[in-house]
């Protein structure tokens, strides 16, 4: 265990070769690959991986590997996981993902890849627990209330639903922690209700489509998140 959380390839390679068992747990439930996710150790977790350690292993409150490289922001690590096959939408004891960890505690990258791979943005769709969007808060409510405004132009631009509720009946807004979060919010739904009434000229449609070309651009090159809110609200507007 001390030599995956420390990323000594060479130790838990040497350990592994004399019978170690790979999947063994320490007293906080959390296994070699568990450890070496939550520290970033990516050589550890290939190694790990390479010697057929079980992916979605279930640890303390139920984490997978995944989950822990998420919420720490290691995106390296998280993307070897998913390489090899961990389960994108798997959920822990509180229902909750790697999508939702990620969005949390600010790691843009991370949520980004997440994404990319057919993360679920909002719980109602998981198939491992349809009920979960009655529950617990989505990914877009997590980064309105820890005031992660990059993170949630992001998610609503890749459809987060922003009007879904806690279980206290609140939204994204009402949980947003400062009023330029609040003001995305609230913007982007009232361009959204406005979007069916523009005329879809054949001249529009091609420019829409060239906006939303650049869109995919800035977000490959990691840009997106730099775009000051001003413009976002402006191709928002473009778009609605």
């Amino acid at each position: 265990m001390w030599a995956a959380r420390e990323g000594s390839v060479p130790l838990v390679e040497f350990l592994l070769d004399h019978s170690a068992d790979i999947d063994v747990v320490d007293s906080s439930q959390l296994s070699a690959l568990h450890l070496a996710s939550s520290q970033g150790h990516t050589d550890v977790v290939s190694l790990l991986i390479e010697r057929n350690a079980t992916l979605d292993l279930r640890g303390w409150l139920d984490r997978t590997a995944l989950h822990w490289a998420a919420k720490a922001g290691f995106c390296a690590t998280l993307e070897r996981l998913l390489e090899a096959g961990a389960d994108v939408n798997a959920l822990d004891a509180c229902d909750s993902s790697a999508l939702c960890a990620a969005a949390e505690n600010g790691h843009y990258a991370v949520v980004k890849s997440l994404v990319n791979a057919r993360a679920d943005i909002d719980p109602s769709v998981s198939a491992c627990s349809p009920a979960a969007a009655h529950r617990h808060e989505s990914a877009l409510h997590l980064a309105s209330q820890n005031n992660h405004k990059a993170i949630a132009t992001f998610l609503l631009a890749r459809g987060a639903d922003k009007s879904l509720r806690t279980p206290e009946g609140q939204t994204p807004e009402q949980l947003a922690q400062s009023d330029e979060m609040r003001h995305l919010l609230r913007h982007y739904v009232w361009q959204w209700s406005l979007k069916h009434h523009h005329r879809r000229t054949p001249k529009r449609i091609r420019l829409v489509i060239e906006v939303l070309l650049a869109i995919r651009t800035l977000e490959q090159h990691s840009l997106l998140a730099r775009l000051p809110l001003e413009m976002v609200f402006e191709i928002f507007r473009f778009l609605s």
